[in-house]
């Protein structure tokens, strides 16, 4: 991750960090497999396929009850898909979309322990902001950035587990994110034909493995 991104979300995690000896909550960073597939009609023979990659974030979180809490956690978030087009049953094209966000997700996670383990589900809203986009075929990149928006949006739900280190905590958590608005700049889709379908949007799994820090409390 470029250093600028790092700080970009730092910033906004120090703007919404709990300030000290305020209301309980947690600090943290979390790192995941982010697999991410593109959504969108395609000309016949081709098919959008997820591709991995890594993404790392912050996270800061407010208790607003004992087992309530609200978080954001600024992450940055390769968004990475393929174009495959296949004749006969052989694949004859591959195109590679690389888009970088900085992803916000404002998220709500309950926790509980019903089953004797300490889980928690969550449930937001994800604000996208696109740091770069580029598309390689046949070994050539080119910067595709300008024909985006410049801001998405989607929601997300998850689960996993808590695992308690003293007083902090190592979080498990297995995320699904779908897009809810259109990822292409339409005033500029005469120069990617290929994104002619009427919307294109992102969805993808992210399994994220985290640390928080506890504040205030006992």
């Amino acid at each position: 991750m470029r250093i600028q991104h790092f700080a970009l979300i730092a910033a906004i995690l120090i703007a919404t960090a709990p300030p000290a000896g305020a209301a309980s909550g947690k600090l943290g960073v979390q790192v995941g497999s982010i697999s991410n597939s593109l959504t969108g009609e395609l000309p016949a023979g081709g098919s959008w396929q997820g591709r991995s990659a890594l993404g790392t974030g912050l996270v800061a979180e407010l208790d607003l009850a004992v087992d309530i809490a609200i978080s954001l956690q600024p992450t940055f978030t390769p968004r990475y898909s393929s174009q495959v087009f296949k004749e006969d049953g052989e694949i004859v094209r591959t195109v590679d979309y690389d888009l970088d966000y900085l992803s916000v997700p404002l998220l709500v996670r309950v926790t509980g322990d019903p089953l004797g383990v300490r889980g928690f589900v969550t449930a937001g809203l994800d604000l996208g902001i696109l740091l770069d986009a580029s598309v390689s075929e046949d070994g050539e990149t080119s910067d595709i950035t300008d024909d985006f928006n410049t801001t998405s949006f989607g929601a997300l739900f998850g689960g996993g587990v808590m695992v308690p280190v003293g007083r902090h905590l190592l979080t498990f958590e297995l995320r699904y994110v779908q897009g809810l608005s259109d990822i292409v700049a339409r005033d500029d889709v005469d120069t990617v034909p290929v994104f002619a379908a009427p919307s294109v949007k992102y969805r993808g799994l992210e399994f994220l493995v985290g640390f928080l820090f506890t504040l205030g409390g006992e």
